[in-house]
C-alpha cells in the first residue's frame, strides 16, 4: 500500500473518532444521540453504541438515532447488556438499513444479541450480509436474558435462515407492532424459517399485531415445551407459511383474532398423518403439570380464535399431490379439526369458530402465487429429507415491496370484531361501488377547492374547473 493510500485510512479513522467524539459532547446532556453511518463504515454504530460511556463506565445516552436513507454496516452482533433502544429519525425517507458486514476472515454476524431489554422503531433489519449472503450465524434477534423485553414498532425485519427471534432464557416478552417481518427460512429447509423460536423457553408475553408477515418457511411460532403466560395475534396479514401457523400449545391466555391469513401450512399434511392428530395449523394444548406449578393451579386457560379469513388460492390446493390430505376448509367438520386441536377447538367453542371464513382475497401485489405452486411440486417431487431439499427453488422477490390492498366488496372488509377490516389495517381498503364514487367525489371536491383557492395560477384552465364543478353538482 503506498503512502497516499495510507494517509487516507488514517485520515478517515481519525475523522470517525472525532465524529463519535463531537456526536458524545454536543448531545452528552439528551438521552438520545443521532448516529450517521460514514458513508457505511463497517462497525461504526457498534462501537459508538459500546463506546458511549462515562469514565466510570456509566451509560450516557439511553436512545441512539439513526438517518433515513443511510446504510449501518454492523461489525458484530449488537450485544446489550443494558436496555438499548435505537430508531429512525422523524420523516418519511427510507428506513436506515441495519445490515451484517464482513468483517475480518470473511464471516458476518447476526444483527443483535440481545442481553436486556431492546426496543426498535422505524428501522430495516436483515439478516443477509453485505455481499447478499445469510449471516454464519443466523436469527436476526438472540434473546439471552430472563426476563427480557423486546419491542419492535414500524420495523421491518427480513431475511433469515432460522428465525427473527430465538429465545434463550424464561419470561421474555416480545412485542411487534405495525411491522413486515418477511422472508424467514427458505423453501428448501422447512424445519427452520419461524418468527419466534423458543426453543422450550417459558415466554411470559407475545403480541404480534397490526402488522404483515409473509414467505415464512415453517410456522410463526415453532415451541419446543415451554409454555406461554399471554399470546395475542390479532389484526395481520400472514400470507405463505410452510408448515403451520402458531404453535400456541400451553397458553394460559391465547388471542387468535381478524387476522387474514393466506395459504397457510402450504406445503399441506400427508393423508397419514391426519388420523393421528399430527396434523394441525394451530397448536394448542391444556396446560400441564409444570405449566400449572409455574402458573398457579387457580389460573383460567382461554382461546379467543375469531373474526379470522384463513384459505388457500386454488392454485396451491392444485399443486398439492394426489396423496396428500390438504383439507378445504369449504368442508368444516374436517377443516375445523386439522385448523386445530381438540383442545383448541373445545376451548374456542363453536360460536366462535363459525366467525371465522374462508374468503379467497385479491391483492394490489402480493406474493407470486404461481412461484408458491412451483416451490410445492419441487418440494414433493425431491427425495431428500425437509432439512434440504436440494431441488427447490428460493422464493421470488422480484416483485417487492408488495401491496396487500384489497377491495371494499369482499366480505372480509367488514369481518373484524369491530365490523371493520381484516388484516393490517395499513394496507387501505380499496373503495369501490358507492364507497368508491363517494371517494372519488370527495377527492374531485378537495381539488376543485385547491385549484379555486389557487386563483388557477395556470395549472388548471379555466373550462376544466367549470366541468369539474358541474360534475360535482351533478353526482
Amino acid at each position: 500500500m503506498n503512502m497516499n493510500m495510507n494517509n487516507y485510512y488514517f485520515k478517515r479513522h481519525v475523522f470517525s473518532a472525532l465524529l463519535i467524539i463531537l456526536c458524545t459532547a454536543v448531545s452528552a446532556q439528551q438521552d438520545t444521540l443521532t448516529v450517521g453511518s460514514n458513508f457505511g463504515e463497517l462497525g461504526l454504530l457498534n462501537r459508538v453504541i459500546e463506546g458511549d460511556t462515562t469514565e466510570t463506565g456509566e451509560r450516557v445516552h439511553d436512545v441512539y438515532r439513526l438517518l433515513r436513507g443511510e446504510t449501518y454496516l454492523l461489525s458484530a452482533a449488537i450485544e446489550n447488556r443494558f436496555p438499548l433502544t435505537i430508531i429512525a429519525e422523524d420523516g418519511d425517507g427510507p428506513r436506515p438499513r441495519l445490515v451484517p458486514g464482513i468483517a475480518d476472515g470473511g464471516a458476518s454476524r447476526r444483527p443483535f444479541r440481545a442481553r436486556d431489554n431492546l426496543t426498535l422503531k422505524g428501522l430495516y433489519v436483515t439478516g443477509l450480509d453485505q455481499a447478499g449472503g445469510l449471516n454464519t450465524d443466523q436469527r436476526i434477534i438472540r434473546i439471552s436474558a430472563t426476563g427480557a423485553v423486546i419491542r419492535i414498532d414500524d420495523c421491518h425485519l427480513d431475511q433469515d435462515g432460522q428465525s427473527c427471534f430465538r429465545t434463550d432464557s424464561d419470561n421474555i416478552s416480545i412485542f411487534v407492532n405495525n411491522s413486515i417481518i418477511s422472508n424467514i427460512g427458505r423453501p428448501n429447509n422447512t424445519n427452520n424459517g419461524r418468527l419466534i423460536d423458543d426453543r422450550g423457553s417459558n415466554l411470559d408475553t407475545v403480541i404480534v399485531e397490526n402488522s404483515t408477515i409473509y414467505n415464512i418457511s415453517s410456522t410463526l411460532c415453532n415451541d419446543r415445551g415451554g409454555w406461554i403466560r399471554y399470546a395475542k395475534i390479532n389484526q395481520n396479514t400472514i400470507a405463505h407459511t410452510g408448515q403451520r401457523i402458531f404453535d400456541f400449545v400451553e397458553t394460559q391466555t391465547a388471542i387468535f383474532t381478524n387476522n387474514l391469513v393466506i395459504n397457510p401450512g402450504y406445503l399441506g399434511f400427508e393423508i397419514d398423518s391426519i388420523p393421528d392428530n399430527q396434523a394441525f395449523l394451530i397448536e394448542f394444548d391444556s396446560l400441564g403439570g409444570t405449566a400449572l406449578e409455574d402458573l398457579g393451579t387457580e389460573v383460567q386457560q382461554t382461546f379467543a380464535f375469531s373474526n379470522n379469513n384463513i384459505y388457500y388460492d386454488s392454485a396451491i390446493i392444485k399443486a398439492w399431490p394426489q396423496d396428500t390430505a390438504l383439507f378445504a376448509f369449504a368442508d368444516w367438520p374436517v377443516g375445523q379439526r386439522i385448523l386445530t386441536t381438540p383442545a383448541g377447538l373445545a376451548l374456542a367453542g363453536e360460536e366462535q369458530l363459525a366467525t371465522n371464513i374462508v374468503e379467497i382475497v385479491s391483492f394490489e401485489n402480493s406474493p407470486p402465487i404461481d412461484d408458491l405452486a412451483l416451490i410445492i411440486d419441487q418440494f414433493w417431487k425431491d427425495p431428500n429429507s425437509e432439512d434440504f431439499k436440494e431441488s427447490v427453488k428460493p422464493w421470488d422477490f422480484s416483485n417487492e415491496p408488495y401491496n396487500f390492498r384489497y377491495q371494499d366488496s369482499f366480505e372480509s372488509a367488514f369481518a373484524s370484531t369491530t365490523g371493520g377490516q381484516l388484516g393490517n389495517p395499513f394496507w387501505e381498503l380499496i373503495l369501490s361501488g358507492k364507497s368508491g364514487l363517494e371517494q372519488s367525489l370527495a377527492d374531485a371536491e378537495a381539488l376543485l377547492a385547491a385549484a379555486t383557492a389557487g386563483g388557477n395560477i395556470g395549472q388548471y384552465p379555466q373550462a376544466a374547473i367549470d366541468a369539474l364543478a358541474a360534475a360535482i353538482a351533478a353526482a
